[in-house]
């Protein structure tokens, strides 16, 4: 900090002559470490923010937010996006941002927290709304975003009752509006930062359409339903979410013609058994995959026998393991499968070499951005697809890692491909290639 403004709210939390004194002792202690200081009033509700873009323009690097929620949530509006640091003086009477901070509701301590304090850049999120008069407006938030019945229950509170009597008119207000106000179903979008939470539609059209194109008449394409991070075991609401996710893929993917279901990376058999549940409406073949992680079962405790056995007699056409770990780890659990149902089963193993302490590959020191020397050879992928088919596997594919050389062995391997019968010409007495030099060309001849 080299310049501050601190931009107090007069009205809000603390009385008069205690703000005010509260203001100088900070204005001394900033002034004191060798910071210029300067303190504004604000003058009318919103301005805050205004003062405070007046305060960057004249060179402060650094708004102290002085009151509560209210004056940091204004001041925050013109500083996102800005090298500017936001600070907080808890002067309001709920100061839920401060406590969020463990600034505590002592101003003292927080001005004396904040001459040490080291700028850290922080999320916030982004709500778009349309106002009364029709206009389409967005917002900054830091601690909450309410809607409904919190958005009325904030708005018909008086600042100057709020003043007076405290956390008491907040149970006042709350009582009112729950007695006098019914409140219809809305609908409420929640994007990620680039927007694509409201692209569920138009994504999922747009792979089914590229898939189709690319597949034309020579294969099958699958519709793809995955983890989705809402799922947790014995709660309804969670479920009934994952179920809602699911429906709006399967709707855009089965109108675009696909011809199979698969849901796959499942680490919950209870997800697993959501995604057999919502596939099945469709009346498509469905195909549904979990992962193990660094322990032979899955993360609600269940092994692989019995996660096939619940997943076949829930109705999934064919049962496997996908994902997270290297053919050495996965093809012990698919064996447990196999002999666990009598039905079709799937294995789809990363193209990785994970360890017994990591078997699931995620957990590798090395990811995300150093697995190259943990990639397996087109050698070793092929050996694996004849031991799965060796094993009874019905589904024999590979995830993450795989690349377009190691399914063309595998399909070689188990004869859906011909073996490469190319011959090697020569292009005179002596060798034209290190190929020729070293005799490899020798080699490859010797192992057809």
């Amino acid at each position: 900090m080299r310049r501050v403004a601190l931009i107090y709210n007069p009205v809000s939390g603390q009385r008069s002559p205690i703000r005010t004194a509260i203001i100088e002792d900070a204005l001394e202690v900033l002034r004191g470490a060798g910071i210029e200081a300067e303190a504004q009033e604000t003058y009318a509700s919103g301005s805050a923010g205004t003062q405070a873009r007046e305060a960057i323009s004249r060179g402060c690097d650094t708004i102290l937010a002085c009151g509560g929620d209210g004056t940091v949530h204004e001041i925050l509006q013109c500083l996102v996006g800005t090298p500017v640091a936001l600070g907080v003086l808890p002067l309001g009477t709920a100061n839920a941002l401060a406590a969020n901070l463990g600034l505590g509701s002592s101003p003292a301590k927080a001005i004396r927290m904040l001459l040490s304090a080291v700028p850290v850049r922080v999320s916030v999120g982004r709500i778009s709304y349309t106002d009364g008069e029709g206009v389409l407006r967005s917002r900054y938030f830091t601690v909450a975003a309410g809607v409904g019945a919190d958005a009325i229950f904030m708005s018909q509170l008086d600042p100057n009752l709020k003043r007076r009597f405290g956390y008491a008119l907040y149970m006042v207000v709350a009582l009112r509006v729950w007695a006098t106000h019914s409140f219809p179903l809305f609908k409420a979008r929640f994007l990620d930062h680039d927007g694509t939470g409201e692209r569920v539609e138009e994504l999922n059209r747009a792979a089914v359409r590229i898939a189709k194109q690319a597949a034309g008449d020579r294969c099958l394409v699958a519709g793809n339903l995955s983890l989705t991070w809402m799922y947790e075991p014995d709660d309804k609401a969670a479920a009934n979410r994952v179920r809602k996710t699911f429906d709006e893929q399967l709707d855009v993917q089965v109108a675009e013609g696909v011809d199979l279901i698969i849901g796959e990376t499942f680490s919950f058999l209870g997800e697993a058994l959501l995604a057999v549940e919502q596939a099945k409406k469709t009346r498509l073949p469905v195909m549904v995959t979990v992962c193990f992680e660094n322990e032979d079962i899955t993360t609600d405790g269940k092994t692989a026998a019995d996660v096939a056995r619940a997943l076949a007699d829930a109705g999934a056409d064919v049962v496997g393991i996908n994902c997270l770990r290297s053919p050495e780890h996965t093809l012990p659990l698919m064996a447990e499968m196999r002999r666990a149902v009598p039905g079709y089963v799937g294995c789809q193993p990363v193209a990785y070499r994970t360890t017994h302490t990591h078997r699931d590959f995620t957990s590798l020191p090395a990811f995300p951005d150093q697995l190259e020397p943990y990639q397996l050879t087109r050698r070793e992928m092929a050996e694996y697809a004849v031991k799965a088919r060796e094993l009874g596997v019905n589904y024999i594919g590979a995830c993450c890692g795989a690349v377009a050389t190691h399914i063309r062995e595998m399909a070689r391997a188990l004869g859906k491909l011909p073996a490469d019968d190319r011959v090697w010409n020569k292009g005179g007495e002596k060798p034209m290639s290190a190929y020729e030099y070293y005799g490899h060309d020798q080699k490859a001849k010797a192992r057809s």
